[in-house]
């Protein structure tokens, strides 16, 4: 039993110190940045993180679920699973949807507010 438990904690350790190098793995790379000065950089830094990091793990947390309820649906042939796995696919695409709506208004955001920083994404032709 008590290896069992150490076990048990070694598997929580690992899984959450992988979790925050996941989550905080973008303040390294914003770190090799010149320093940003006053408000505006300071909200540019919070949206480029939540745009890497935050974002991405949560899509990623939507989709398992959706997929996790999928395969629940198409390999159970009892009833009450089927319909845990339809609870789980409804969850899973809620999450997903909540998220690209989410992504969306973090884009439109830095399109308004940050029309000089490099957003990373195509860019206006300039006719001269």
């Amino acid at each position: 039993m008590k290896t069992f438990l150490s076990k048990l904690k070694i598997k929580r350790f690992a899984s959450v110190f992988i979790l925050a190098s996941l989550v905080f793995m973008p303040f390294l790379a914003l770190a090799q940045d010149p320093p940003s000065t006053g408000l505006s950089g300071f909200l540019n830094n919070i949206t480029s993180i939540l745009k890497t990091s935050v974002v991405g793990l949560i899509f990623t947390v939507a989709f398992v679920f959706f997929f996790y309820g999928v395969v629940m649906y198409v390999v159970n042939p009892e009833e009450e699973k089927k319909k845990r796995g339809k609870e789980y696919i409804v969850w899973g695409l809620t999450g997903l949807t909540i998220m690209f709506m989410v992504y969306a208004l973090i884009r439109i955001m830095q399109n308004t507010f940050f029309k000089d920083a490099d957003n990373s994404g195509i860019q206006p032709v300039q006719i001269k």
